[in-house]
């Protein structure tokens, strides 16, 4: 009897585990996306838009004071063809906060 008790209190810890098939991924609505990206076509942006419904992308343009990606007009051109909302930003270094 006590033997019984044990392997369902084992069965009902570990079936979670066992059945478990679904697998749940944080929510993608924004792309954020830089020159360390493939370049990204309209029909790219569209399908990403209509099969995991992606609603907007966020473009790297440029860093520092020395760097700005020369695919980034293409890439915000690109997603708002694909009728994606578009956002460009600027990564900066900071030397000191004070």
């Amino acid at each position: 009897m006590k033997f019984k008790k044990i392997l369902a209190g084992l069965g009902a810890f570990i079936a979670p585990f066992i059945f478990a098939v679904s697998v749940f991924a944080a929510r993608t609505d924004m792309l954020d996306i830089s020159g360390n990206n493939t370049t990204l076509s309209q029909s790219d942006f569209t399908s990403i838009r209509n099969n995991y419904g992606v609603k907007a992308v966020t473009v790297k343009t440029s860093e520092g004071s020395t760097y700005a990606w020369s695919g980034a007009k293409g890439a915000i051109q690109n997603a708002t063809n694909a009728g994606l909302y578009t956002n460009g930003y600027h990564f900066a270094r900071f030397g000191t906060l004070c």
